[in-house]
C-alpha cells in the first residue's frame, strides 16, 4: 500500500527503498481508504486526542503528493499559526522519516506550499472566520485535508467541497476529516459523518 506507484515516485530521493512504518489497525484502515480506494471520495478519521491521527493524515497527504504527479493538496487548519507549527512540522518528521533529502523538497515559505519534484503540492492553509473558505474559492484541489474537522462551521466545509475535484485519469478527488469528540462543528461532523441514520 504504501509503495511507489510511479517512477517519478522512486526517482525523488534517487533511489529505491523499503520504508516500515507500524500503524495500528485503525490507522491502516484511514490509509487505505485515503490512498487506495477509489469508489468513495470522503474519509473521516474520528477518535479521542493523541491517537496518531494528525501523523495519519500527513502521512497520507506526503504519500498522495509522491504516488501523483501534478496533485495539488490543500491541508486546513482552524488558525494558520497552528497549521504552520503543527502539520508543518509533522510533514517535515515525516519526509525524514521517509528518508527523503531536504533538497528535494521545496518549501516556499510566503506562500506556505511544499513542492515535489513530480509537480505535486501541499498548500498549508487556514479557515478561521465563516468566510475565510473563499480564499481557497475558484482553486482545483485534488484532496482537502481538514485537521480537527470538529473546529469548523459547516458552512466552511460545503463552500470548499466545489474545490475539491479532479481531473486526472485514474485519481478520485478525496474529502479527508479527522475529528476529535468537541468544538464548534461536533454537530454537523456526527450528523453527517458519525451517525448511521444521517449520515
Amino acid at each position: 500500500m504504501l509503495g511507489s506507484r510511479d517512477e517519478q515516485s522512486a526517482t525523488l530521493v534517487g533511489r529505491q527503498m523499503e520504508v516500515s512504518l507500524s500503524l495500528s489497525r485503525e490507522q491502516r484502515e484511514f490509509m487505505y481508504y485515503v490512498l487506495e480506494d477509489r469508489t468513495i471520495s470522503t474519509v473521516a478519521y474520528g477518535g479521542a486526542r493523541f491517537g496518531g491521527k494528525t501523523f495519519c493524515n500527513c502521512l497520507a497527504a506526503v504519500l498522495w503528493c509522491l504516488r501523483n504527479p501534478r496533485m495539488r493538496v490543500l491541508m486546513l487548519r482552524r488558525v494558520m499559526q497552528s497549521t504552520k507549527a503543527n502539520l508543518g512540522d509533522e510533514i517535515d518528521n515525516i519526509h525524514t522519516l521517509l528518508h527523503i533529502p531536504k533538497r528535494a523538497v521545496r518549501y516556499n515559505d510566503s506562500k506556505s506550499q511544499y513542492w515535489y519534484p513530480n509537480g505535486s503540492m501541499i498548500q498549508l492553509g487556514y479557515c478561521r472566520l465563516d468566510k475565510d473558505w473563499e480564499i481557497y474559492k475558484g482553486n482545483q484541489y485534488h484532496a482537502i485535508f481538514w485537521e480537527e474537522a470538529t473546529q469548523f462551521w459547516e458552512s466552511q466545509y460545503n463552500g470548499l467541497r466545489g474545490s475539491c475535484r479532479s481531473t486526472t485519469a485514474g485519481v478520485r478527488a478525496k474529502k479527508v476529516l479527522t475529528t476529535n469528540p468537541d468544538g464548534i462543528g461536533v454537530g454537523w461532523v456526527r450528523r453527517r459523518f458519525i451517525r448511521p441514520e444521517t449520515r
